[in-house]
């Protein structure tokens, strides 16, 4: 089963979809006429950064997680 998890548009013809085709990641991209199948790795260890925006009332804080599968 084929699951998206994001989508980023740049513009109507750069469309990024990412997710998960089973154990393996599935990233496809739209060129304005049609989808192609991009490959992707399959590591072992998947890191996330970005920030939390709701662990303190002084601002934001970084986070990282990780996965490990």
């Amino acid at each position: 089963t084929n699951v998206f998890n994001d989508v980023l548009e740049s513009s109507s013809s750069d469309v990024w979809a990412v997710g998960d085709s089973g154990s393996l990641t599935l990233s496809e991209h739209w060129d304005g006429s049609a989808w192609s199948i991009v490959p992707s790795a399959n590591p072992g260890d998947l890191w996330a950064v970005g920030f939390d925006a709701t662990s303190s009332p002084r601002g934001d804080h970084s986070l990282i997680e990780r996965c490990s599968g």
